[in-house]
């Protein structure tokens, strides 16, 4: 290869090697290597580590590839060793030991650098498709490639396990170890490569909305939470509720108090037989009780036993703050009474003496079991007094069918027998001093009526002569003779 060199190719003027410092006998040593004229065009690591390896000094290195006396280092002859290729960086071992150098280094390249361009071992997309688009190009695995997530002699299986995810915007727990990997990273319907970069990582991202956008109202504090918004109550183990996790009064509205307290969930999130569309069983309210409605009270979960009769606008809708049903009942129970009951204020009834002293059950008896309104009390049979007590009067007071108790007795006296008539007042015949010494049984004396017997007060003769002298006798007959026809 030197052959058709001239002395000055190698020996040219004002160089440490011209022909006039060698005839001085001055210059370097005579002993050259191919480097001296020759630019290498490979790596100075690839070169550094041959001369390493052949154990010749860097400049001499290149005859341990290329023959000394040749024509061109374009030599198809040239073999270069397994050890030697090595010393490239890329070794050729499984799965490249068989593979032919023309199919790495293509003989039509333009080029020496362009044919042998000096790969990297894991830059596997030099001579490889890229499968995933280039979405792995940056990120925690660029430097390593494809041998970051698969085995150096095969694609698959992948060698991507949970520990390498946790060096991902994700880390894998609980439920998401099981899950297959294309569960979350799909390929898009439209085509192309499976997503791996990119996938949201947002509970939002995979799983849909099974509360029905329920929890909309508290949006923005729920987008604080890094992994999305059912992390706010769930963990990854389950989407079953943790009590630690749920403040059931913070996110629904309805505090936990009481006997609601103590009721299991189902009771009013019934579990349903088949999981739905977003494979939860877990029942919704409004579809265990029709009469729910978020908001709103007591009745937006239980029947009013009181068929509103509470609520007619006469009665106070609030009491000390309290509303609907909590004007008079807590959570612990709809039978108690924690703040009182004014009978008076809301049932217009007031409770006398007499009525003070009774048992709730003498006028309204249990129901077992409860009608098809959930009442389990008796409503009373009336605010009039002949609506509980017979009238032992046989109907000689009533005014359109009505007998006005009242007029004669005081609801807050003990008994019926104590009464507040006037004669002169609540009557159209005074007495006068001779009368008012008088019994009342002297004018007013027992007549049968049916198949009792009743005093007689109306209507009774207000002249003299109905009770004295000739006519009293007839009249007394006269008296009589009306109390037949009236029974």
């Amino acid at each position: 290869g030197h052959a058709e060199a001239t002395c000055r190719d190698c020996h040219a003027e004002w160089t440490p090697r011209s022909l006039e410092v060698l005839r001085a006998g001055a210059g370097p040593e005579r002993a050259r290597g191919c480097l001296a004229c020759h630019e290498s065009p490979h790596d100075e690591t690839f070169v550094e580590r041959v001369a390493a390896r052949v154990e010749q000094p860097r400049a001499q290195s290149c005859r341990t590839c290329h023959e000394a006396e040749h024509e061109t280092f374009d030599d198809e002859d040239v073999e270069v060793s397994d050890e030697l290729h090595a010393c490239s960086g890329f070794q050729l071992i499984p799965p490249h030991e068989e593979v032919s150098c023309d199919a790495c280094h293509a003989p039509e390249a333009d080029g020496f650098a362009a044919r042998y361009p000096g790969r990297s071992p894991w830059a596997c997309v030099d001579c490889h498709d890229d499968p995933h688009g280039g979405q792995f190009g940056d990120g925690p695995f660029a430097r390593v490639g494809c041998i970051a997530c698969h085995a150096a002699t095969r694609f698959e299986p992948h060698t991507f396990d949970v520990t390498k995810h946790e060096r991902t915007a994700m880390p894998l727990t609980g439920a998401h170890v099981e899950t297959a990997c294309e569960e979350c990273h799909r390929a898009p319907s439209s085509g192309g490569p499976r997503v791996f970069r990119g996938t949201g990582f947002r509970c939002e991202s995979c799983h849909a909305d099974a509360h029905r956008g329920f929890f909309g109202d508290f949006a923005a504090e729920l987008a604080e939470m890094e992994t999305g918004d059912c992390a706010r109550c769930h963990g990854t183990g389950s989407f079953d509720v943790p009590d630690e996790l749920f403040d059931h009064g913070r996110w629904t509205d309805f505090p936990l108090r009481g006997a609601h307290a103590q009721a299991q969930c189902a009771a009013c999130h019934r579990a349903s037989g088949e999981p739905d569309a977003n494979g939860r069983t877990f029942g919704f309210v409004g579809e265990v009780l029709d009469t729910y409605e978020r908001g709103v009270g007591c009745d937006g979960c239980h029947v009013d036993p009181h068929q509103g009769g509470f609520d007619d606008g006469l009665r106070p809708a609030e009491v000390d703050g309290r509303e609907d049903c909590a004007r008079c009942h807590d959570e612990t129970s709809f039978r108690a009474l924690p703040y009182g009951f004014h009978h008076g204020r809301w049932t217009g009834f007031q409770l006398g003496l007499a009525h003070g002293k009774l048992a709730c059950s003498e006028c309204h008896p249990p129901l077992r079991p409860a009608d098809e309104h959930g009442r389990t009390w008796s409503a009373a049979l009336g605010a009039q007094c002949a609506d509980c007590h017979a009238d032992p009067h046989a109907g000689q007071f009533r005014v359109d069918g009505v007998a006005d108790c009242g007029r004669c007795h005081d609801n807050n006296l003990q008994t019926f027998t104590e009464n507040v008539f006037l004669h002169n007042r609540d009557s159209r015949f005074l007495l006068n001093e001779a009368h008012e010494a008088l019994e009342c049984s002297a004018c007013h004396y027992p007549v049968s009526v049916g198949d009792r017997e009743v005093i007689r007060y109306r209507p009774l003769g207000r002249e003299c002569v109905d009770c004295h002298g000739d006519q009293a006798d007839v009249m007394l007959r006269r008296q009589r003779e009306m109390s037949r026809r009236r029974r």
